[in-house]
């Protein structure tokens, strides 16, 4: 299950990338390498002054790509034409960028501001043993957020952050002879969009509760279309969704426990435009409204010092991503009658940790299970 403060939730958690913030001034450079063609390098500069903290870089990354395997001639039963051969059109070159700023207000208050972009172009190799002729998929990605966070705003030991983003994702895959597709020609541009807000905050209630809440909002759109004269376009689609939810933490130290509830409500509303080969009799466009409650239980038990014992159990629900309703025009075939997945996680973990002066050691361990429908 996922945090509260991200508004959705995930079937495995969620992965949270942060850029980090300049702490001194000064410039560095690096480079490095590997098997099968790959380097890669890069530079950053970084300011920080009194209030205001600055943090630029720019980096490149390339491979071939060819390494060896097994070519079982697409007859897997028959292994006396089997071969080691080399992977083919599998390189992949790549430039990415990235700026970040940071505003110091009074009051454990800042300001922050992060704009990021990645070009990539790399082959695409044919899957068995279909000989490769230059099959190619590019990327360009373009990210912007702007971020308030406060730990005063909502009093001592509060925590409140406002967040706005967009992404804008450019595909192009060129497959002139068809290597991906059983001989059919291909030449997609596909357009993916995101733009939403986040707002999360927490507050201490008492000694023993802390309340946290989020509500999220985002509006997303996916534009594909196809480069060749006459070829079969897939129409856009698009989605508005908005997330609500609470958290409490009640912690009780007789007991040495923490009891962490938590209850979160997903919507969406879609607007589903059928392609030729699902559209069905009446509107080609209608809409599809989603409801996903989630609810989560957490306990954290201190046994000792030394020892602590943790168990989750929860209810999720994830939505089709817009790719996975339309497609990309390309080697994804979308389908727009999917429907929500749901399931419930369970896990249940210890940890033992012996602290020394200079040696720390600690062992953790976990089972966790998911039933998904």
């Amino acid at each position: 299950m996922s945090p509260i403060g991200f508004g959705t939730s995930a079937m495995g958690g969620i992965v949270s990338l942060s850029s980090a913030a300049a702490t001194d001034s000064g410039v560095r450079a690096y480079a490095g390498g590997g098997s099968f063609g790959t380097g890669f390098s890069g530079a950053q500069a970084r300011w920080a002054g009194e209030n205001l903290r600055a943090l630029a870089s720019v980096n490149g990354l390339g491979s071939a790509g060819d390494f060896s395997y097994r070519n079982d001639n697409a007859t897997p039963f028959n292994t006396d034409d089997d071969s080691v051969t080399r992977r083919q059109n599998n390189a992949l070159r790549q430039i990415d960028g990235l700026a970040h700023v940071v505003g110091l207000l009074p009051g454990s208050r800042q300001i922050w501001v992060t704009a990021s972009f990645l070009h990539r172009d790399q082959g695409v190799p044919p899957s068995g043993s279909v000989t490769a002729n230059g099959a190619s998929l590019g990327t360009d990605r373009l990210l912007a957020t702007a971020a308030y966070d406060s730990h005063e705003d909502l009093g001592l030991g509060s925590s409140l952050r406002a967040q706005l983003y967009s992404v804008a994702i450019w595909q192009r895959l060129d497959d002139a002879y068809g290597d991906l597709s059983g001989g059919v020609p291909t030449q997609t541009r596909d357009l993916s969009t995101s733009s939403g807000a986040t707002l999360a905050g927490s507050k201490p209630l008492a000694r023993w509760l802390k309340l946290s809440a989020v509500a999220a909002g985002r509006y997303e759109r996916f534009d594909p279309s196809s480069a060749l004269p006459g070829a079969a376009s897939i129409p856009p689609g698009s989605r508005v969704a908005g997330a609500g939810g609470v958290e409490a933490r009640m912690v009780t130290q007789t007991l040495r426990l923490a009891v962490i509830p938590s209850l979160r409500l997903e919507a969406a509303k879609d607007t589903i435009t059928r392609p030729e080969r699902y559209r069905l009799m009446g509107a080609d466009t209608q809409p599809a409204t989603y409801w996903l409650p989630n609810a989560r239980l957490a306990l954290v038990q201190w046994s000792s010092e030394q020892v602590t014992l943790r168990a989750n159990l929860g209810r999720y629900g994830r939505l089709p991503s817009l790719v996975e309703r339309y497609g990309n025009t390309g080697q994804l075939l979308g389908n727009p009658n999917l429907v929500p997945e749901s399931g419930t996680n369970a896990d249940v973990g210890a940890n033992w940790t012996r602290r020394g002066e200079r040696l720390r050691l600690s062992l953790d361990g976990a089972l966790f299970a998911a039933f998904s429908r």
